[in-house]
Protein backbone atom coordinates (compact mmCIF):
# COMPACT_ATOMS: atom_id res chain seq x y z
CA UNK A 1 0.00 0.00 0.00
CA UNK A 2 2.68 2.09 0.55
CA UNK A 3 4.74 1.39 -2.32
CA UNK A 4 1.51 2.28 -3.92
CA UNK A 5 1.16 5.84 -2.77
CA UNK A 6 4.79 6.70 -3.38
CA UNK A 7 3.91 5.97 -7.49
CA UNK A 8 1.18 7.58 -7.44
CA UNK A 9 2.50 10.70 -5.72
CA UNK A 10 5.56 10.62 -7.58
CA UNK A 11 2.89 10.78 -10.97
CA UNK A 12 0.82 13.79 -9.39
CA UNK A 13 4.42 15.43 -9.16
CA UNK A 14 5.65 14.75 -12.60
CA UNK A 15 2.71 15.77 -14.41
CA UNK A 16 2.16 19.23 -12.47
CA UNK A 17 6.25 19.59 -13.47
CA UNK A 18 4.90 18.93 -17.37
CA UNK A 19 2.05 21.44 -16.37
CA UNK A 20 4.43 24.26 -14.97
CA UNK A 21 6.76 23.51 -18.10
CA UNK A 22 4.67 24.30 -20.36
CA UNK A 23 2.85 27.74 -18.53
CA UNK A 24 5.43 30.21 -19.40
CA UNK A 25 4.26 32.27 -16.56
CA UNK A 26 4.18 29.51 -14.04
CA UNK A 27 7.98 28.97 -15.44
CA UNK A 28 8.98 32.58 -15.32
CA UNK A 29 8.43 32.65 -11.55
CA UNK A 30 10.17 28.94 -10.96
CA UNK A 31 12.87 30.38 -13.29
CA UNK A 32 12.78 34.47 -13.45
CA UNK A 33 14.61 35.61 -16.22
CA UNK A 34 17.00 38.23 -15.62
CA UNK A 35 14.56 41.23 -17.07
CA UNK A 36 12.19 40.25 -13.65
CA UNK A 37 15.17 39.94 -10.96
CA UNK A 38 15.64 42.96 -8.31
CA UNK A 39 18.36 45.81 -8.61
CA UNK A 40 19.31 47.56 -6.03
CA UNK A 41 21.15 50.36 -4.85
CA UNK A 42 25.20 50.08 -4.01
CA UNK A 43 26.71 53.42 -2.25
CA UNK A 44 30.23 53.70 -1.86
CA UNK A 45 30.60 55.46 1.16
CA UNK A 46 33.39 58.76 0.57
CA UNK A 47 36.54 56.68 -0.57
CA UNK A 48 36.18 53.84 1.48
CA UNK A 49 36.03 50.61 -0.92
CA UNK A 50 38.23 47.90 -1.17
CA UNK A 51 38.38 45.37 -3.46
CA UNK A 52 37.96 42.78 -0.87
CA UNK A 53 34.50 44.97 0.29
CA UNK A 54 33.38 45.12 -3.18
CA UNK A 55 34.00 40.71 -4.30
CA UNK A 56 31.94 40.75 -0.49
CA UNK A 57 29.18 42.62 -1.63
CA UNK A 58 28.84 41.50 -4.59
CA UNK A 59 28.72 37.94 -3.99
CA UNK A 60 26.04 38.52 -0.67
CA UNK A 61 23.62 40.06 -3.75
CA UNK A 62 24.19 37.54 -5.73
CA UNK A 63 23.40 34.77 -3.68
CA UNK A 64 19.78 36.08 -2.43
CA UNK A 65 19.09 36.98 -6.12
CA UNK A 66 19.96 40.37 -6.80
CA UNK A 67 20.64 41.11 -10.92
CA UNK A 68 21.85 44.14 -10.96
CA UNK A 69 23.33 47.60 -8.86
CA UNK A 70 23.01 51.39 -8.97
CA UNK A 71 26.42 53.08 -8.22
CA UNK A 72 26.77 56.05 -6.34
CA UNK A 73 29.47 57.28 -4.53
CA UNK A 74 28.15 59.53 -1.89
CA UNK A 75 29.81 61.62 0.92
CA UNK A 76 28.42 63.46 4.20
CA UNK A 77 31.51 62.86 6.50
CA UNK A 78 29.88 64.37 9.51
CA UNK A 79 26.69 61.65 8.95
CA UNK A 80 28.38 58.68 7.08
CA UNK A 81 32.40 57.81 7.37
CA UNK A 82 35.25 59.98 7.32
CA UNK A 83 37.20 60.68 3.87
CA UNK A 84 38.24 57.31 3.34
CA UNK A 85 41.73 56.55 1.07
CA UNK A 86 40.67 55.87 -2.34
CA UNK A 87 39.42 59.66 -3.97
CA UNK A 88 37.26 59.39 -6.03
CA UNK A 89 38.36 59.55 -10.10
CA UNK A 90 41.80 58.77 -9.21
CA UNK A 91 43.18 56.25 -10.89
CA UNK A 92 42.90 54.02 -7.68
CA UNK A 93 39.36 54.28 -7.61
CA UNK A 94 38.95 53.68 -11.33
CA UNK A 95 40.97 50.51 -10.95
CA UNK A 96 38.49 49.77 -7.80
CA UNK A 97 36.04 50.11 -10.28
CA UNK A 98 37.23 47.84 -13.34
CA UNK A 99 37.58 45.07 -10.52
CA UNK A 100 33.60 45.73 -9.55
CA UNK A 101 32.88 45.21 -12.86
CA UNK A 102 34.92 41.90 -13.37
CA UNK A 103 33.11 40.65 -10.36
CA UNK A 104 29.68 41.83 -11.52
CA UNK A 105 30.70 39.97 -14.70
CA UNK A 106 31.87 36.81 -13.24
CA UNK A 107 28.83 36.80 -10.98
CA UNK A 108 26.30 37.52 -14.26
CA UNK A 109 25.08 40.56 -12.45
CA UNK A 110 24.61 44.59 -14.21
CA UNK A 111 25.75 47.45 -13.13
CA UNK A 112 24.40 51.04 -13.57
CA UNK A 113 26.89 53.61 -12.64
CA UNK A 114 25.61 56.97 -11.28
CA UNK A 115 26.70 60.17 -13.60
CA UNK A 116 28.45 62.00 -11.32
CA UNK A 117 29.24 61.62 -7.55
CA UNK A 118 26.25 61.83 -5.08
CA UNK A 119 22.76 61.57 -6.21
CA UNK A 120 21.62 65.22 -7.67
CA UNK A 121 21.86 66.31 -11.15
CA UNK A 122 25.19 65.78 -13.62
CA UNK A 123 28.09 67.44 -11.77
CA UNK A 124 31.68 67.34 -11.41
CA UNK A 125 35.05 69.08 -10.96
CA UNK A 126 35.44 68.51 -14.95
CA UNK A 127 32.74 70.89 -15.79
CA UNK A 128 34.15 74.52 -16.37
CA UNK A 129 31.81 77.47 -15.67
CA UNK A 130 31.43 78.11 -19.47
CA UNK A 131 29.92 74.69 -19.65
CA UNK A 132 27.79 74.86 -16.33
CA UNK A 133 24.62 75.90 -15.76
CA UNK A 134 23.83 79.77 -16.20
CA UNK A 135 21.36 82.76 -15.31
CA UNK A 136 20.80 85.74 -16.66
CA UNK A 137 22.44 88.87 -14.49
CA UNK A 138 22.64 92.83 -15.27
CA UNK A 139 23.92 96.21 -14.30
CA UNK A 140 21.69 99.34 -14.51
CA UNK A 141 22.27 103.24 -15.54
CA UNK A 142 20.40 105.84 -15.40
CA UNK A 143 20.57 108.07 -17.94
CA UNK A 144 19.17 112.06 -19.06
CA UNK A 145 19.35 113.20 -22.39
CA UNK A 146 19.59 114.81 -24.61
CA UNK A 147 23.38 114.45 -24.06
CA UNK A 148 25.96 111.99 -25.70
CA UNK A 149 27.04 109.53 -23.06
CA UNK A 150 30.42 108.36 -22.83
CA UNK A 151 30.04 106.49 -19.56
CA UNK A 152 31.40 102.51 -18.61
CA UNK A 153 28.52 100.37 -17.80
CA UNK A 154 30.19 97.46 -14.79
CA UNK A 155 29.91 94.20 -15.51
CA UNK A 156 27.22 92.11 -12.84
CA UNK A 157 30.18 89.43 -11.90
CA UNK A 158 33.46 90.08 -11.84
CA UNK A 159 34.00 86.11 -12.04
CA UNK A 160 33.37 84.07 -15.27
CA UNK A 161 31.04 86.39 -17.18
CA UNK A 162 29.66 86.79 -20.61
CA UNK A 163 27.78 90.02 -22.02
CA UNK A 164 24.34 89.44 -24.19
CA UNK A 165 22.86 92.61 -25.16
CA UNK A 166 23.16 96.20 -23.97
CA UNK A 167 19.45 97.52 -23.62
CA UNK A 168 18.14 101.34 -23.25
CA UNK A 169 14.59 101.65 -22.20
CA UNK A 170 12.49 104.98 -21.13
CA UNK A 171 11.94 105.12 -17.31
CA UNK A 172 8.80 105.05 -15.68
CA UNK A 173 6.88 106.64 -13.40
CA UNK A 174 6.13 103.32 -11.41
CA UNK A 175 9.18 100.11 -11.18
CA UNK A 176 5.76 97.40 -12.28
CA UNK A 177 4.51 99.98 -15.16
CA UNK A 178 5.13 97.88 -18.23
CA UNK A 179 7.46 99.05 -21.22
CA UNK A 180 5.81 98.79 -24.68
CA UNK A 181 8.49 96.79 -26.74
CA UNK A 182 9.29 99.20 -29.72
CA UNK A 183 10.54 101.85 -27.43
CA UNK A 184 13.41 99.43 -26.35
CA UNK A 185 16.70 100.54 -28.07
CA UNK A 186 19.43 97.93 -28.81
CA UNK A 187 22.66 99.88 -27.92
CA UNK A 188 25.70 96.58 -27.72
CA UNK A 189 27.15 97.51 -30.80
CA UNK A 190 27.96 101.17 -28.54
CA UNK A 191 29.33 99.34 -25.93
CA UNK A 192 33.29 98.48 -26.22
CA UNK A 193 34.93 95.38 -24.94
CA UNK A 194 36.29 96.85 -21.52
CA UNK A 195 32.18 98.46 -20.92
CA UNK A 196 32.25 101.66 -22.15
CA UNK A 197 29.04 103.42 -23.73
CA UNK A 198 29.24 105.73 -26.50
CA UNK A 199 25.53 107.00 -27.14
CA UNK A 200 23.71 109.96 -28.23
CA UNK A 201 21.14 109.82 -25.61
CA UNK A 202 17.57 110.91 -26.89
CA UNK A 203 15.41 113.18 -24.96
CA UNK A 204 13.86 111.87 -21.76
CA UNK A 205 14.94 109.51 -18.89
CA UNK A 206 16.29 106.34 -19.80
CA UNK A 207 17.60 103.40 -18.16
CA UNK A 208 20.63 101.52 -19.99
CA UNK A 209 20.51 97.53 -18.68
CA UNK A 210 23.72 95.43 -19.74
CA UNK A 211 22.66 92.11 -19.61
CA UNK A 212 24.78 89.21 -19.85
CA UNK A 213 24.91 85.87 -18.13
CA UNK A 214 27.12 83.48 -15.44
CA UNK A 215 27.49 80.27 -13.59
CA UNK A 216 24.58 79.65 -10.81
CA UNK A 217 27.25 78.17 -9.36
CA UNK A 218 25.42 74.94 -8.63
CA UNK A 219 27.34 71.80 -7.74
CA UNK A 220 26.48 68.20 -7.34
CA UNK A 221 25.96 66.75 -3.67
CA UNK A 222 26.32 64.92 -1.69
CA UNK A 223 29.53 64.30 -3.16
CA UNK A 224 33.12 63.52 -2.06
CA UNK A 225 35.69 66.27 -2.20
CA UNK A 226 37.21 64.59 -5.16
CA UNK A 227 33.85 64.62 -7.41
CA UNK A 228 32.40 67.91 -6.32
CA UNK A 229 32.07 70.49 -8.80
CA UNK A 230 30.18 72.35 -11.09
CA UNK A 231 26.60 71.32 -12.87
CA UNK A 232 26.76 70.92 -16.50
CA UNK A 233 24.78 73.33 -18.29
CA UNK A 234 21.18 71.13 -18.83
CA UNK A 235 20.53 73.58 -22.04
CA UNK A 236 23.39 72.73 -24.16
CA UNK A 237 23.67 69.74 -25.58
CA UNK A 238 27.73 70.15 -25.77
CA UNK A 239 28.12 70.80 -22.28
CA UNK A 240 25.68 67.40 -21.73
CA UNK A 241 28.40 65.92 -24.36
CA UNK A 242 31.38 66.88 -22.27
CA UNK A 243 30.04 66.34 -18.95
CA UNK A 244 29.22 62.89 -20.27
CA UNK A 245 32.61 61.92 -21.89
CA UNK A 246 34.60 63.40 -19.20
CA UNK A 247 33.16 60.62 -16.59
CA UNK A 248 31.07 57.55 -18.21
CA UNK A 249 32.97 57.50 -21.58
CA UNK A 250 36.52 57.39 -19.44
CA UNK A 251 34.87 54.62 -17.62
CA UNK A 252 33.56 52.57 -20.63
CA UNK A 253 37.32 52.95 -22.13
CA UNK A 254 38.47 51.96 -19.09
CA UNK A 255 36.38 48.23 -18.51
CA UNK A 256 37.05 47.84 -22.30
CA UNK A 257 34.15 46.56 -24.92
CA UNK A 258 33.27 42.97 -22.92
CA UNK A 259 33.07 44.54 -19.98
CA UNK A 260 30.81 47.50 -20.61
CA UNK A 261 27.96 44.67 -21.35
CA UNK A 262 28.34 44.09 -17.35
CA UNK A 263 28.65 48.16 -17.23
CA UNK A 264 25.15 48.06 -18.92
CA UNK A 265 23.16 51.11 -17.75
CA UNK A 266 23.86 55.20 -16.37
CA UNK A 267 21.56 56.93 -14.16
CA UNK A 268 20.89 60.36 -14.00
CA UNK A 269 19.21 60.93 -10.77
CA UNK A 270 17.08 63.75 -8.67
CA UNK A 271 16.47 67.17 -9.62
CA UNK A 272 18.02 68.77 -6.64
CA UNK A 273 20.22 71.60 -8.27
CA UNK A 274 17.59 75.04 -8.38
CA UNK A 275 17.03 76.75 -11.91
CA UNK A 276 18.86 78.33 -14.94
CA UNK A 277 17.37 80.91 -17.16
CA UNK A 278 19.90 80.64 -19.88
CA UNK A 279 22.26 79.06 -22.23
CA UNK A 280 24.31 80.37 -24.95
CA UNK A 281 22.05 79.48 -27.48
CA UNK A 282 18.70 80.39 -25.87
CA UNK A 283 17.96 83.33 -28.31
CA UNK A 284 18.41 81.24 -31.21
CA UNK A 285 17.31 78.05 -29.85
CA UNK A 286 13.62 80.33 -28.47
CA UNK A 287 13.55 82.40 -32.06
CA UNK A 288 13.15 78.71 -33.99
CA UNK A 289 10.69 77.52 -31.38
CA UNK A 290 8.81 80.44 -31.05
CA UNK A 291 8.84 82.48 -34.13
CA UNK A 292 10.41 85.63 -32.57
CA UNK A 293 13.13 87.44 -30.95
CA UNK A 294 13.13 87.56 -27.34
CA UNK A 295 15.98 90.06 -27.02
CA UNK A 296 12.98 92.95 -25.27
CA UNK A 297 11.98 90.77 -22.63
CA UNK A 298 15.35 89.94 -21.63
CA UNK A 299 15.23 92.71 -20.02
CA UNK A 300 12.40 91.26 -17.53
CA UNK A 301 13.97 88.42 -17.39
CA UNK A 302 17.29 89.64 -15.85
CA UNK A 303 15.42 91.62 -13.03
CA UNK A 304 14.85 94.80 -14.41
CA UNK A 305 10.27 96.02 -15.21
CA UNK A 306 8.14 93.88 -17.18
CA UNK A 307 8.09 94.30 -21.04
CA UNK A 308 4.85 94.19 -23.27
CA UNK A 309 2.23 91.98 -20.93
CA UNK A 310 3.12 89.50 -18.72
CA UNK A 311 1.98 86.92 -20.62
CA UNK A 312 4.35 87.71 -23.24
CA UNK A 313 6.77 87.24 -20.23
CA UNK A 314 5.29 83.98 -19.57
CA UNK A 315 5.98 82.53 -22.69
CA UNK A 316 9.91 82.20 -22.18
CA UNK A 317 9.65 79.64 -19.51
CA UNK A 318 7.55 76.73 -21.33
CA UNK A 319 10.38 77.54 -24.06
CA UNK A 320 12.94 76.99 -21.84
CA UNK A 321 11.53 73.58 -20.48
CA UNK A 322 10.85 72.56 -24.09
CA UNK A 323 14.83 72.80 -24.96
CA UNK A 324 15.71 71.19 -21.22
CA UNK A 325 13.44 68.43 -22.24
CA UNK A 326 14.88 67.81 -25.80
CA UNK A 327 18.67 68.51 -24.29
CA UNK A 328 18.60 66.58 -21.06
CA UNK A 329 16.46 63.24 -22.61
CA UNK A 330 17.49 63.42 -26.25
CA UNK A 331 21.20 63.88 -25.84
CA UNK A 332 21.97 61.18 -22.58
CA UNK A 333 20.10 58.85 -24.77
CA UNK A 334 22.85 59.72 -28.06
CA UNK A 335 25.74 59.25 -25.85
CA UNK A 336 24.45 55.98 -24.12
CA UNK A 337 23.86 54.88 -27.97
CA UNK A 338 27.03 55.58 -29.05
CA UNK A 339 28.71 53.29 -26.56
CA UNK A 340 25.85 50.58 -26.37
CA UNK A 341 24.66 51.47 -22.49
Amino acid sequence: MKRFMTVVVSCVCCCCDVAASSDPLIAGFQRPPNSAKPWTYWFWINGNITREGIAADLEAMARVGIHGVLIMEVARPKQMAPTGPVAFGSPAWRELFRHAVAEAGRLGMEINMNNDAGWTGSGGPWNTPEFSMQKLVSTSLAVHGPRRCEETLPAAVQKFYRDIRVLAYPASAAPADPIPADRIIDLTSKMDAAGKLDWEVPAGHWIVQRIGHTSTGQMNLPAPEAGLGLECDKLSAEAMRRHFEAFIGKLLDDVGPVAARTLSLTHIDSWEVAGQNWTPRMAEEFSRRRGYDCTPWLISLAGGPPVGSAELVRRFQPAEVDIMFLIRGQDPKQNCSLFHL
